[in-house]
């Protein structure tokens, strides 16, 4: 578990394996419930090893402005995969957090309910909002090499700065390096960036 005065650099929702409860409608709204979220907390360390923590949560998302969405009849499942496109920006499997966004929404989940049958949810709308609600349950702890496991997509010409693709689950991983000579800086921050982020960036392997 994270020590004392340790501070995750991002933490996000993973939307693989989190658990969906139910969606309704509300004042226009689409109102998402959690049962159990999936937060990823990742302090990243020396040498490119990142410390990962996973938490369970209650999680309600509400997507402003969906009102014109039919909503599938199926009940609660556990989600297999899933899209959250904010704008122009793409997160695969991923809720940012924190997350309070103005602008086109789309959501695409794909769920499986208690007898593995599957069905598509997509939800369009003008906003997305987040909230956690309880505490957070500790799960489980690991460390990750990101050099080994990762797929390095490009590095800028000083080395500070590289992209990686998790390979497992398609996102994409920016880490950078702390500047030469800079006190007071001593862990690489990594994090994780669009597929048009990756894609945009200097130098290609």
């Amino acid at each position: 578990m994270e020590a004392d005065g340790e501070q995750a650099l991002h933490t996000f929702i993973e939307l693989h394996d989190s658990e969906l409860a139910g969606v309704r409608f509300e004042g226009g709204d689409a109102i998402l419930g959690f049962s159990s979220a999936y937060l990823h907390k990742k302090t990243a360390e020396l040498a490119g090893r990142a410390h990962i923590t996973g938490w369970l949560q209650r999680a309600e998302l509400v997507i402003q402005g969906a009102a014109g969405t039919e909503l599938p009849t199926h009940g609660p499942g556990r989600i297999d995969d899933g899209v959250l496109t904010l704008g122009e920006r793409r997160h695969p499997n991923v809720l940012p957090i924190p997350l309070a966004f103005s602008g086109e929404v789309r959501l695409e989940l794909e769920v499986r309910d208690e007898e593995s049958r599957g069905w598509m949810l997509v939800l369009e709308g003008q906003g997305a909002r987040l909230t956690l609600l309880g505490e957070p349950e500790y799960c489980e702890e690991s460390s990750l090499r990101l050099r080994d496991d990762f797929r390095v997509l490009s590095r800028s010409e000083e080395g500070r700065v590289q992209v990686f693709q998790n390979p497992r689950d398609g996102t994409y991983w920016r880490l950078t390096y702390p500047e030469k000579g800079r006190p007071g800086v001593g862990t690489p921050d990594w994090a994780p960036i669009t597929e048009e982020e990756a894609r945009s960036h200097s130098r290609r392997l």
